[in-house]
């Protein structure tokens, strides 16, 4: 989204300590009452990114 200039910055390296942490989470999440108060899931992670960029913009 922010174009190969952006992306090229990106390193993936695994760390041990990160994936311990999210091993920990759970796997299953109960969203009502979330949903309840208003709050929706993004369709999709490119529409996070799309609004993290317009609002930080």
């Amino acid at each position: 989204m922010a174009g190969p200039d952006a992306a090229a910055l990106i390193v993936e390296s695994p760390d041990a300590a990160v994936a311990e942490i999210v091993a920990g989470w759970p796997s299953r999440f109960d969203t009502a009452r979330a949903a309840a108060l208003g709050f929706a899931a993004g369709a999709a992670y490119d529409d996070i990114i799309q609004a993290y960029m317009e609002d930080d913009a």
